[in-house]
C-alpha cells in the first residue's frame, strides 16, 4: 500500500492522524497518535521508536504534511487497525 493509499484509507475511516513541527526546530516531529495524544520524535529512520510525550506549547506547533514523516515509523502512516 503505498503512503497516498493509507492517507486515503485513513480520511475515509475519519482516523486521520495530525503531524506537526516546531516552528523553532526542525530536527524533530510531533504528532498524534492513535489516542490523539501528541509525541515528539526525531525526524529521522525509526525516531518513532524514541518518542517522548509532547510537553511544549501547542502554539508553537506548524501542520505538516503527513509523507514527510515517511521512514520514521509514524502511526500516522500505517493503515489504520
Amino acid at each position: 500500500m503505498t503512503i497516498g493509499e493509507v492517507l486515503e484509507e485513513r480520511v475515509r475511516a475519519g482516523r486521520l492522524l495530525r503531524l506537526y513541527r516546531p516552528a523553532s526546530v526542525a530536527l524533530v516531529w510531533v504528532g498524534e497518535d492513535e489516542d490523539r495524544s501528541l509525541w515528539t520524535w526525531p525526524a529521522e529512520g525509526g525516531g518513532w521508536a524514541d518518542r517522548r510525550q509532547f510537553a511544549g506549547d501547542r502554539a508553537s506547533l506548524v501542520e505538516a504534511q503527513p509523507h514527510n514523516a515517511a521512514g520514521s515509523g509514524w502511526p500516522g502512516l500505517s493503515a489504520p487497525q
